[in-house]
């Protein structure tokens, strides 16, 4: 019982949590990681209706994920001041962003010794 009061509480839908349908307005700073806007348009159609999201590597997908409101949200990259930007430009405090050292990194995060 106490188990299944404790994964409820878990996955219960944040309440307090405000959903905004993403729209690529003017004001969008679009990111140079890849994303074309019907990428932009389809990933915020995605993180709108989600109730969490998990990613393995940071960028405009994380804004995306903040400017719609995902309500839980874990994002991993290699990069530690990546890890800080994205912390500060997301603007959300219930967002957690881990750092995952893996060794010195050349672009996009990518390992430059092998392991």
């Amino acid at each position: 019982a106490v188990r299944k009061a404790m994964y409820d509480k878990a996955v219960a839908p944040l309440s307090n949590q405000t959903r905004n349908p993403f729209v690529l307005d003017q004001g969008w700073v679009r990111g140079t990681g890849g994303l074309d806007d019907q990428d932009r348009r389809i990933l915020g159609d995605l993180y709108c209706n989600a109730t969490s999201v998990f990613e393995y590597g940071l960028g405009e997908s994380t804004l995306i994920a903040a400017r719609v409101g995902v309500p839980r949200y874990a994002g991993v990259d290699s990069d530690a001041q990546w890890v800080a930007e994205a912390r500060e430009k997301s603007g959300k405090t219930h967002f957690r962003f881990y750092f995952a050292d893996i060794g010195k990194t050349g672009a996009w995060g990518n390992p430059t010794m092998p392991s």
